[in-house]
């Protein structure tokens, strides 16, 4: 999300090369295949997880690598499509740092009340809000005649970089302040008698076990895999390029202050959605299948907005403009909302379906169907993009 929503400066970062129209494709398919990859690998080594040590590690090297950036941005003159293959280098080591994360959080959440899962989501949604929130507010702050300047664009990602390591730091703080609390002590106990047990469940398993365990939650599984599908396909290689019907208006409207609104209404929309289950809970296996199968209809919706790619010469799209910037921010905020619901749906009610010592498995299956989901949704959005753009949607 960090990498993603620094959008505008690795626009600027990388013209001149290869990836400067998409690389936030091959942003979202490295990260996500190489998290999948050692999702499913720590998924494996269950029972032999430390998660407080995972926590800790994976926020330290994250921490780690937002300083390197800063310090890339600096170096000036470094080659376009090195630089790119530099910071997918810096990106695919987050997705291997995300993995071991994801693995240890959604491991513990799985033990806890739904409640706390969704709080859990929750906050994972309020993120991605803030780190939205901040490179909008940073270029609204910005002189409007020099804001698009390349000094001024790396000054922005700088701060915003320092910003997003800070907040890893806080990270670090408070989830250790969290294992201090009584509550966390009960639901998670750390005890070495406890985790002695709960590995012993898990090394345990035997391929029955897991295919009883696969056929209780298989379609809260492939709920989340399509949910997740959707999404990667179209945000943000297809929504990041979309742009105002009327840029000249104000500045808000402008291409670089209108992704990035885009970007806040995606993650609020996001975080509301995480909320939604505690007033509309949805727990039928079918309705949240049924739910994710109908947030296909998104596409055709998007592509029926003012996409440009390059120079945005209308002359050669393929489908007419039939949305305004107001609905097209209505679709966005739709589109959103119903994947953080469905998502935590079904990461809330999906472990319940199994008996208590096999939740934590469960969960891990499904963040395993999630990461999936990712991974091909940003397959997916290749072949979008080339259909929209009638090009080479891996070359430009």
């Amino acid at each position: 999300s960090v990498f993603i929503t620094a959008s505008e400066y690795f626009t600027v970062a990388f013209s001149g090369g290869h990836f400067a129209g998409n690389f936030q494709n091959y942003f979202s398919i490295s990260f996500c295949l190489i998290n999948l990859i050692f999702v499913f690998a720590a998924m494996l080594r269950q029972h032999k997880a430390n998660f407080p040590r995972q926590i800790v590690i994976s926020h330290s090297i994250n921490f780690a690598i937002f300083i390197i950036v800063i310090v890339l941005i600096k170096i000036p003159n470094i080659a376009p499509n090195t630089y790119f293959a530099i910071i997918l280098v810096l990106m695919s080591i987050t997705g291997i740092t995300s993995s071991y994360l994801q693995n240890a959080l959604y491991g513990l959440a799985a033990r806890l009340p739904p409640m706390y899962v969704q709080g859990f989501l929750t906050g994972q949604g309020l993120a991605g809000l803030i780190s939205s929130v901040v490179p909008l507010a940073i270029a609204f702050m910005s002189d409007a005649e020099t804001a698009s300047t390349v000094e001024s664009v790396n000054r922005r990602a700088i701060i915003y970089f320092a910003f997003s390591a800070a907040l890893v730091l806080l990270s670090i703080v408070t989830y250790l302040l969290m294992r201090q609390l009584p509550i966390y002590r009960y639901y998670n106990r750390s005890s070495k008698m406890a985790h002695q047990a709960n590995a012993a469940v898990l090394q345990s398993y035997s391929r029955k076990d897991m295919l009883c365990v696969a056929q209780s939650i298989w379609k809260y599984g492939l709920a989340i895999l399509l949910t997740l599908f959707v999404t990667l396909a179209l945000f943000p290689s297809i929504t990041a390029s979309i742009t105002s019907t009327r840029p000249n208006e104000a500045r808000w409207r402008s291409r670089e202050i209108f992704v990035l609104i885009h970007f806040v209404i995606f993650n609020a929309g996001d975080m509301l959605g995480k909320m939604l289950p505690a007033l509309l809970p949805v727990r039928n296996d079918r309705a949240l299948l049924l739910l994710s199968l109908l947030r296909m209809a998104f596409a055709p919706l998007f592509v029926l907005s003012n996409v440009q790619y390059g120079t945005g010469d209308l002359a050669a799209r393929s489908t007419p403009v039939v949305f305004g910037d107001a609905v097209y921010y209505i679709i966005l905020s739709v589109f959103s909302i119903s994947n953080g619901w469905v998502g935590t749906c079904v990461m809330m009610f999906g472990p319940e379906k199994v008996a208590e010592p096999d939740r934590g498995y469960s969960g891990m299956m499904l963040s395993v169907l999630l990461t999936a989901g990712l991974e091909l949704g940003s397959l997916a959005s290749f072949a979008v993009r080339a259909g929209i753009c009638n090009c080479n949607s891996f070359m430009s």
